[in-house]
Parts: C-alpha cells; sequence; structure tokens
C-alpha cells in the first residue's frame, strides 16, 4: 500500500504514477483542486478503480493538501467488527477471544 501526503500550491499541477493494479482514493484535507476532470474540496473524496490510470493528475484551483492511498486489491473476503478485519466471523470471533485472554499482549 502507497500513502502520500500532497500539498500544491494555487495553480501547482502533479502527475502521480499509479500502478494500473492498484485502487485507491485521494481525500482532500484543505482546499480546492481537480483530479482529472473531477473538481473535489475539503471533505471531498475521489476513488479510481484498478486500470483506470497510470498518472492521476491532480491541480490545485486553490492551496491544496490531500492523501492518496492506494494498493493492490487483496481480493478476498473482509470481515470487519470494532478494531479487528479477518476474513470471517469465525476469525473475528476468534479475534475477541484472543484479545480478552490476553493473547494479542506481547509479553516481556
Amino acid at each position: 500500500m502507497a500513502l502520500l501526503d500532497i500539498r500544491l500550491k494555487t495553480g501547482a499541477r502533479l502527475g502521480q504514477e499509479v500502478s494500473t493494479r492498484d485502487r485507491g482514493f485521494l481525500y482532500v484535507l484543505e482546499g480546492r483542486g481537480r483530479i482529472g476532470g473531477t473538481e473535489v474540496g475539503k471533505g471531498d473524496v475521489a476513488w479510481f478503480e484498478p486500470g483506470e490510470a497510470e498518472v492521476l493528475t491532480i491541480q490545485a484551483t486553490q492551496p491544496l493538501r490531500a492523501l492518496l492511498f492506494s494498493g493492490e486489491p487483496i481480493r478476498e473476503p473482509a470481515v470487519a467488527y470494532g478494531p479487528f478485519v479477518m476474513n470471517t466471523t469465525q476469525e473475528i470471533q476468534q479475534a475477541f477471544v484472543d484479545y480478552q485472554t490476553g493473547r494479542m499482549v506481547a509479553r516481556r
């Protein structure tokens, strides 16, 4: 997985290479800009899927700060509950048992 903290001045442009195998999103923390042809502003999320682009073009129309997350999809089932993410409900239940019995805590 990749994480980029992007900061651009008004008018600045970034062409960020992204693997065509990656899925990801850009989350705008501050300012306004364009991702490809899409206008984005503070609090917006712009998603992209594998194969959509080799280069994401990001341009700031105001000072822009954003986080870009990307990674290859795991293509496995995922079950989330509380702080745990596993592949099955049974694994989630076992994670809670392990946590409650202290098996997840490193012993010194």
